[in-house]
């Protein structure tokens, strides 16, 4: 069957009817399936998702689907998705939405529209897996050129009172989630010092810490200190010499030298890390070789970021979507030939795709399942929800985006009465409603991040589409997506 064959009426974000079923979905996209019961491959199978979200069901045959009758709001607050007109690239789009995300096409972003809001029910979740504690703004001795953190160059500490608040809300937590996390990021959290990294991390009870780290002060003290605070330690380093240029030091000299020295110290004392590598240029000619890096330094974990527009970094260079795609399928296939390391954004299309096929939930949406505040806890003791890069930050209308201070209430308070007390995340909400609505891998992606939402979108939450959703979410679809197909047995 050609893709011809399947009715202009079904496309990716058509509300569509499943006769068989007695039911109706949104198609999330139309592409080739292996039945895991038959092995056969059917070229253009349909994947649905309940309107509003749900679990995910794949109709084989476009027969058993009719167009389904449009709907019409049904009342004050509610949601109703807007009417589809016009079309791209043979996808309809909403009215003041931006079309439907698909690498090789970067669409300028559009107006927003009015939506209606569906906020009757919190969707944030009354605990979170993990905080993320700022314990110093400094990033000694590093000045990365695409960093997004606007106080990098000042040394502000958290003050031990910071610390003592957040665990009284933490302990108890990590009481009923032996895995609760605490990551201290968001500077470099080794230039605090040890004597005062050891204060902020002992009223901490039963958790795991974690470093996000350049590497460049790591020593034997500091090997010494990471072991005996059985410290999980996670590096950053973009690559080999030559990928990694962005990453300066503060007296403007590479500092993959310093990086790399740091990295020795940690193999010397048997001192297991991860890595998180920002690509600033996806290119599929350097993937294997970036890879390889990876894998001859035993990273046990690496996560690749390309890079994006969000804080004070304005001058990043959008990746094109097609040479990204390109750039993930060449990373999967050389991870396939030498899988040693867990390669965190291939591991996530991997579960994706067995979920899909196994029927289960592949997404968290906030239609069926609660969101992780992931609250970000500044030096000063202000708390962000949901996305640590808008730390620092001030808008007018928003201000500094906190939900409050540790130092007046509780974390516990904090998170609990987020959605009441920060004006910001209601319009995000909007922003993944419209998400859900239009575009076609929402299944996988789950929405955009706020930060990105914010700063490309000229200071709006409720946007749509964004350079990192087609670099890092879209295009990685596609191209493992791509590596699958090559290398199905």
């Amino acid at each position: 069957m050609s893709r011809k064959s399947v009715p202009s009426w079904l496309h990716e974000g058509a509300r569509v009817r499943d006769s068989a079923q007695n039911r109706e979905g949104i198609v999330q996209f139309i592409s080739e399936w292996v039945d895991p019961t038959t092995r056969k491959a059917i070229p253009h199978a349909i994947f649905l998702r309940p309107e509003g979200g749900g679990r995910e069901w794949v109709v084989a045959d476009h027969q058993a689907l009719r167009e389904a009758e449009p709907r019409r709001p049904t009342g004050p607050g509610s949601y109703s998705r807007p009417p589809l007109i016009g079309s791209r690239h043979g996808r309809s789009t909403a009215p003041g939405v931006a079309p439907p995300c698909t690498p090789g096409a970067i669409h300028a972003p559009l107006a927003h529209p009015k939506r209606s809001t569906m906020h009757s029910a919190f969707r944030l979740a009354a605990k979170p897996r993990s905080v993320i504690m700022q314990p110093t703004t400094q990033c000694l001795p590093m000045d990365c050129t695409y960093c997004y953190l606007p106080f990098r160059n000042m040394k502000h500490l958290m003050p031990a009172a910071v610390a003592e608040a957040v665990a009284a809300a933490v302990n108890p937590w990590a009481a009923d989630d032996p895995a609760f996390e605490v990551v201290w990021h968001g500077g470099e959290p080794l230039a605090t010092g040890r004597e005062h990294l050891a204060a902020l991390m002992a009223p901490f009870k039963g958790v795991q810490h974690s470093v996000q780290t350049n590497a460049a002060l790591v020593d034997d003290a500091w090997c010494e200190f990471l072991m005996e605070h059985g410290v999980h330690v996670g590096v950053s380093i973009d690559g080999p010499a030559d990928m990694n240029t962005h990453r300066i030091t503060l007296a403007g000299r590479p500092g993959f030298r310093v990086t790399m020295r740091g990295i020795e110290r940690l193999r010397h004392r048997g001192i297991p890390y991860s890595a998180i590598a920002v690509v600033s240029d996806p290119d599929p000619d350097n993937a294997a070789r970036f890879y390889e890096f990876f894998a001859e330094l035993g990273v046990t974990t690496l996560g690749v970021n390309v890079e994006e527009e969000e804080g004070v970094n304005t001058g990043s260079k959008v990746a094109d979507p097609v040479r990204a795609a390109e750039f993930w399928a060449a990373l999967a296939d050389t991870w396939r030939g030498n899988p040693v390391m867990r390669l965190r954004e291939v591991q996530r299309v991997v579960n994706f795709a067995g979920a899909v096929l196994q029927g289960h939930e592949t997404a968290p949406l906030p239609a069926s399942s609660l969101w992780d505040p992931l609250p970000t806890v500044a030096y000063d003791g202000g708390v962000v929800m949901l996305s640590p890069e808008l730390a620092g930050f001030t808008d007018l209308r928003f201000g500094d985006f906190t939900t409050g201070n540790v130092l007046k209430d509780g974390l516990d308070v904090l998170v609990a009465e987020a959605e009441k007390r920060t004006p910001w995340i209601a319009e995000f909400w909007d922003g993944v409603d419209a998400c859900r609505a239009t575009c076609p891998t929402f299944a996988f992606c789950g929405g955009a991040h706020p930060a990105n939402r914010y700063f490309e979108h000229g200071g709006r939450m409720d946007g749509t589409r964004t350079s990192y959703c087609t670099t890092s979410k879209i295009a990685l679809l596609e191209g493992v997506t791509r590596h699958v197909r090559t290398h199905r047995p």
